[in-house]
C-alpha cells in the first residue's frame, strides 16, 4: 500500500521545525563571540587597518565578553595600531592581552618587526609567582582510638670530628716558607757568582749586597718554615681528634693530669 506523500500533510511539522530554529538562532548568536571581533580580523588580513580599528573597538564595547574574546581583541587592537604607526597604544593592548594570557601567541603571520615588539613587551612582564606548597605537620598513624601515634623522633646528626685544624695549617705554612727560602738561597748562589763574574767594582759590590740580601732572606725563611713544621709535628700528636661531648664546649689550652705528670691540651 503506497502512501501519499502531499505538502498540506508535512505543513505543520515543518512549521513547527523552523519555529523552534528561529527560536534557537539568536540565542545561540548572543552566546558565541561578537560579529564585529570576526569582521574585524577579516578587516584586518584584508589591509583596511581604519575599518578594522573600528571594528574591534565596538567589539570591545559589547558586554559579557569572555576572556578568550577580550584576548583577542586586544591582540587584534594592538596588531591594527601597530601598523598604523601608534607603537605605544599598540604595546599598551599587548601588555593588557599578555597580562591576561602569558602563552598568548601572535599568528604564524605577523612581520617580524611586530614579532619582535610583541615579545619585548611580553619579556618586560614580571614572572608570574609560582604556588607555595602546603607546609605542615604529615598526620601520623592513629590508634584504636582515633588519637595519632606519636611517630619516631629521628635522631640528631652527629657532630663532625674537629679534626687536626692547627697542624695542617702550621704544617702547610711551613712548607711554603721552606719553598720560598730555597728560592732565596738559588737567587742568593746566583748573585754570588755574578760577583765573581763581575768586571768592574760597582756590578761586583752590587752583586754582593744582593747575594747577601738574599741569603739573609733565605735563612729566615728556613727558621720560620723549620719552626712551623716542628710545631705542627707537636701538634699532630696533642691537638684533639674526637668532638667534645654533648653539652660541652670546645676544650681552652691547657694542662691536664697525665700518667707521670701532666700534658699539654689544645
Amino acid at each position: 500500500m503506497r502512501t501519499k506523500c502531499t505538502w498540506k500533510r508535512w505543513a505543520p511539522g515543518l512549521g513547527m521545525l523552523l519555529g523552534l530554529l528561529g527560536l534557537w538562532t539568536p540565542a545561540t548568536a548572543r552566546a558565541g563571540s561578537p560579529a564585529e571581533l570576526g569582521q574585524g580580523i577579516e578587516a584586518y588580513e584584508n589591509f583596511e587597518y581604519a575599518e578594522a580599528l573600528e571594528l574591534l573597538q565596538a567589539a570591545s564595547r559589547q558586554p559579557d565578553l569572555s576572556r578568550p574574546d577580550q584576548v583577542r581583541i586586544l591582540l587584534y587592537l594592538g596588531l591594527v595600531q601597530f601598523t598604523m604607526g601608534e607603537r605605544g597604544l599598540a604595546e599598551q593592548a599587548f601588555e593588557a592581552a599578555l597580562r591576561m594570557d602569558r602563552k598568548l601567541q601572535l599568528p604564524a603571520d605577523t612581520s617580524p618587526k611586530i614579532a619582535e615588539a610583541f615579545e619585548a613587551v611580553r619579556a618586560r612582564l614580571p614572572l608570574e609567582p609560582k604556588a607555595k606548597p602546603e607546609v605542615g605537620p604529615k598526620p601520623g598513624p592513629t590508634g584504636p582510638d582515633d588519637k595519632p601515634r606519636p611517630g619516631p623522633v629521628a635522631a640528631a646528626p652527629a657532630p663532625e670530628p674537629a679534626g687536626r685544624v692547627w697542624t695542617w695549617v702550621l704544617a702547610g705554612l711551613g712548607g711554603a716558607a721552606l719553598a720560598a727560602g730555597g728560592t732565596c738561597g738559588y737567587l742568593a748562589s746566583a748573585s754570588q757568582q755574578e760577583f765573581k763574574d763581575a768586571t768592574w767594582a760597582a756590578d761586583a759590590m752590587e752583586a754582593k749586597a744582593e747575594a747577601e740580601d738574599r741569603a739573609l732572606a733565605a735563612n729566615v725563611l728556613y727558621g720560620l718554615g723549620g719552626a712551623a713544621l716542628v710545631t705542627a709535628l707537636v701538634l699532630f700528636f696533642v691537638e684533639l681528634d674526637d668532638p667534645p661531648a654533648d653539652g660541652e664546649g670546645a676544650p681552652a689550652p691547657g694542662l691536664v693530669p697525665a700518667p707521670g705528670g701532666a700534658a699539654l691540651r689544645w
